[in-house]
């Protein structure tokens, strides 16, 4: 996890990350946007996470499910 922009209002922070991996030997690049919210005692009770995947690797199913909820 690369952190390459971080924004902090009150109890949530913004922030684009570089996740760096390897799949298959291969190193691979995958940009989020994260927000992490955060409790009275700072602790982490929230976080949400979008991803764009690589297009030439398929990642776990988990990852591209689609819940209408």
């Amino acid at each position: 996890m690369n952190p390459v922009f971080v924004q902090v209002c009150g109890g949530e922070s913004a922030i684009h990350v570089k996740n760096v991996g390897h799949v298959d030997g291969n190193e691979i690049v995958i940009e989020s946007l994260e927000v992490w919210g955060f409790g009275s005692t700072g602790k982490v009770n929230r976080l949400r996470t979008f991803i764009a995947p690589p297009g030439d690797i398929e990642l776990d199913p988990f990852f591209s499910k689609l819940d209408s909820k």
